[in-house]
């Protein structure tokens, strides 16, 4: 993605100085936690089936907070920013076992059931107090030192990404969430496709000040052949027609791949639709 593309809070976190990178982590956190918080009143245990788009919500909210604590408090290196060493030695976690338990990249992800993780009260402490060094550890790095502020942006846009993955887990296991700004809102009348003619196009993000994801970068122009994209996501109103047609049952409708993921549904509808009487509930 093209950060100029971005829309404004995006490109605040990306370019942002660091009182501004300072509100958006204080932000972010306050939105995982309470999404959390519904997590908790609506799973008895805080327990949710073992699936591969899944994780523990209390796994993930130690992750969260490890994960800002060690690329930041504990990363000797993060004045370098992104020419910092990732495998240098670091000093061990405040709570002894943390890397063992949240490091994503050595625990496997169907462990994650099994292990001993402290409690929510004792996990939302250590996240309390891992923002607080991350806070004061960002007060110290001058503006405009986009190599020092490097790893603020990383964890933050990380805790961003893990928001996004437990609101798209409430949805899948049908948790209504309290918050509107996460609740779908009702699409207009679509409108006429876009239509685009053979063009170039400038994919990625060039080097610059601000971050990018290491898959953003390297930017390219493409060529593209002429084009039509719909101006929005498919309504219910506009697929309904084909699940009520029988096109779930009908093999015709399936290339190999979705018939494969379509037999490893537990149901041969919509994951997000169920019946209510005559019609339908979203």
């Amino acid at each position: 993605m093209h950060q100029a593309s971005l829309p404004p809070a995006a490109l605040a976190a990306r370019q942002g100085p660091p009182e501004v990178l300072a509100r958006a982590l204080r932000a972010s956190r306050a939105d995982t936690l309470a999404t959390f918080a519904v997590y908790e009143k609506a799973l008895p245990g805080l327990q949710v089936p073992l699936r591969a788009e899944l994780n523990p919500p209390l796994w993930e909210l130690g992750h969260i907070g490890w994960f800002q604590d060690f690329w930041i408090a504990r990363n000797p290196e993060r004045a370098r920013g992104v020419r910092a060493n990732p495998d240098t030695p670091r000093p061990p976690p405040p709570r002894a076992e943390a890397d063992a338990l949240y490091n994503s990249s050595s625990v496997p992800h169907d462990s994650r059931w099994r292990l001993p993780l402290p409690t929510a009260d004792a996990t939302r402490d250590d996240l309390a107090r891992q923002l607080e060094r991350t806070l004061a550890l960002l007060g110290q790095v001058p503006g405009g030192d986009e190599a020092g502020l490097y790893f603020f942006r990383l964890a933050l846009l990380h805790e961003d990404m893990h928001h996004e993955a437990a609101l798209y887990m409430a949805r899948g296991l049908g948790i209504a969430l309290e918050d509107a700004r996460w609740r779908p809102a009702p699409l207009p009348e679509p409108q006429a496709p876009l239509a685009f003619g053979a063009r170039a196009w400038r994919l990625g993000s060039p080097p610059g000040p601000g971050f990018a994801f290491d898959n953003e970068l390297a930017d390219h122009t493409v060529a593209l052949a002429p084009f039509a994209i719909d101006r929005q996501a498919v309504r219910w109103a506009e697929f309904l027609p084909f699940v009520e047609a029988g096109g779930y049952q009908d093999a015709r409708c399936w290339d190999e791949e979705g018939a494969r993921w379509l037999a490893a549904q537990p149901a041969p509808l919509p994951r997000y639709l169920r019946r209510a009487g005559a019609g339908w509930q979203a």
